[in-house]
């Protein structure tokens, strides 16, 4: 369940950053199985078994989007500025207004964690936003980015890397 809804959370980067795909269900979902990358089941509540299928390895759901199909947003996130900000850059979700985008930064124990940003940018194919990092202790950080309140994508921020205290 994430924000009272029942999910199946997908990530094609080992959890750097992941998506949320709706199921056609409201039972919870107990177990899953996968056959390999692109074909799954997940079993759960109520004798529900769901068939996942993901030939392109990406989300297809072309009742989700009233436009031509899109891609799922997904995001990266890395450091800027020797560690001081981390950039975090967002793609396949456009926005009318970035005043209603939003990051929300959590601790590993799943706590809000008050983080200084600066405007949102948007560019052609992505959205781009920098959090101010050097306040922040090392360990793990999870980001949830969020239009009008309603979490699109979330990702995870490594603070304290050997990736992190090198980069230019």
């Amino acid at each position: 369940m994430v924000e009272g809804e029942p999910q199946i959370i997908k990530t094609i980067d080992l959890g750097d950053s992941y998506m949320f795909l709706n199921p056609p269900t409201k039972n919870s979902l107990y177990a899953t199985y996968f056959v390999d990358q692109f074909n799954g089941y997940f079993v759960g509540q109520n004798g529900t078994i769901l068939r996942f299928t993901d030939e392109n390895n990406v989300v297809h759901d072309p009742f989700r989007y009233s436009e031509e199909y899109r891609d799922p947003p997904f995001s990266i996130a890395s450091p800027k500025n020797r560690s001081t900000r981390t950039q975090i850059q967002v793609y396949n979700m456009p926005v009318e207004n970035l005043n209603d985008l939003d990051v929300v930064l959590y601790d590993k124990f799943g706590t809000e964690v008050g983080i200084k940003r600066s405007k949102a940018k948007q560019y052609t194919d992505e959205i781009r936003m920098k959090i101010v990092t050097t306040e922040l202790d090392m360990g793990t950080y999870f980001y949830s980015v969020k239009v009008n309140s309603k979490t699109m994508v979330n990702g995870k921020i490594i603070i304290g890397s050997y990736d992190q205290l090198t980069s230019k």
